[in-house]
């Protein structure tokens, strides 16, 4: 039963991700164009993105012995938490919404949100995407797998957030330093 839960929060996640990225292309198409200076790019984001991935895949291949004698406490946290960062993350992509990319992208018109779950950390989809990998490791992944997948996907998204950040800072300057100066990056109370 578990299991069946954390692949319907998995469904929910690829299905909401996917339509709200469809549109926020809708709407960066039919934004106006302006001149605040021209679009800010880097690939270097989709490497993070690449060990995200990874540490998941870690997760769920090297899979505990013996299913189903997980002890319970660890299992009923797991898939608490696994619904919970699947609407976490859908609440962060609702509100970020044209500017949501997969990318490392700040384009012509690009608003700096700061409000929501943005007030609380500056990426909550990574906050999101951290629980969700904790979820499935706790009811599914040997502990030598967590942690590795653990410090693989801390990599990538360290890489994700120190590019985002570059990115913003150069389009926003001061005004997006007095935001990372108060807000966190994806952990909460960890600056």
């Amino acid at each position: 039963m578990a299991v069946i839960i954390l692949g319907i929060s998995w469904l929910v996640f690829g299905f909401g991700a996917f339509f709200l990225y469809v549109r926020a292309e809708r709407e960066r198409r039919s934004r106006p164009v302006t001149a605040d200076g021209p679009e800010l790019r880097s690939s270097t984001s989709l490497y993070g993105l690449v060990l995200e991935m990874l540490a998941y895949a870690f997760v769920w291949l090297f899979r505990r012995p013996g299913a189903g004698h997980e002890p319970l406490l660890l299992v009923i946290s797991g898939v608490l938490l696994a619904p919970a960062s699947v609407a976490f993350f859908l609440w962060a992509l609702l509100h970020l919404g044209r500017e949501f990319r997969l990318q490392a992208v700040v384009g012509p018109g690009h608003q700096l949100v700061a409000t929501g779950p943005y007030a609380a950390v500056r990426h909550p989809i990574y906050l999101s995407m951290l629980g969700l990998l904790v979820s499935n490791a706790m009811v599914v992944s040997r502990w030598e797998a967590a942690l590795a997948g653990l410090a693989v996907f801390i990599a990538g998204t360290e890489i994700r957030v120190r590019t985002e950040d570059g990115l913003l800072a150069r389009r926003f300057g001061e005004a997006f330093d007095r935001y990372r100066g108060r807000v966190p990056a994806y952990l909460p109370y960890f600056r």
